[in-house]
């Protein structure tokens, strides 16, 4: 079934094939459009089916006073829930839905595809930074490395203006080792390798 986010969509794009003199929205918070329909001005909300309203009714304000409902099923609403309902009910045809949201739904798809790569990518990108610094956990000489406090007087006086704007924005991490004492420098953007 279709998510009402494309039956929104829909109704956005055939508002006066659906007989509104004017419509607006879809809005994120309240009902789903506002505009005139038969000549007065309405409330409109859009659902996948009656369900889905006669829930969200009891549980959201936002659905008091809603003069249009706009449902994603071809049949009228059984006699037993039809006094629940708005004043006016519009049936749509789901498959006329589906076809016409189908562009667009394999266009959000791609997005979102798209979207997941980068996240992996980023995620790589991050795992690889980590075990580079789990690799930077000891010296050459064998010696334990620890990271480097930024009030250290030695590391402040031999940095230069850039390489100490670098440091303070966390470009930089600077370890020594315990043993002989010589510093490491590693990149965090990358993990790169470590500089002097």
């Amino acid at each position: 079934m279709l998510r009402e986010y494309w039956f929104q969509l829909y109704v956005r794009d055939h508002w006066r094939e659906l007989g509104f003199d004017s419509l607006i929205g879809p809005f994120e918070v309240g009902p789903d459009f506002k505009g005139v329909y038969r000549g007065r001005e309405v409330k409109v909300e859009v659902e996948r089916d009656y369900k889905a309203f006669l829930h969200d009714k009891k549980a959201l304000s936002s659905h008091q006073g809603i003069d249009v409902l706009i449902v994603g099923v071809g049949e009228d609403p059984p006699a037993e829930i039809r006094s629940e309902l708005p004043p006016f009910v519009i049936n749509l045809d789901p498959q006329t839905v589906a076809e016409y949201t189908r562009p667009l739904r394999a266009a959000y798809r791609l997005t979102k595809a798209q979207e997941g790569e980068r996240r992996r990518e980023k995620l790589r990108e991050f795992t690889q930074s980590i075990k580079q610094r789990a690799l930077m956990s000891t010296c050459d000489c064998g010696g334990e490395l620890m990271q480097v406090s930024g009030n250290d007087p030695e590391l402040i006086g031999e940095l230069s203006e850039g390489q100490w704007a670098d440091y303070l924005a966390g470009f930089w991490t600077a370890f020594r080792c315990r043993k002989c004492g010589s510093k490491i420098w590693v990149e965090n953007a990358d993990g790169g390798d470590g500089i002097d």
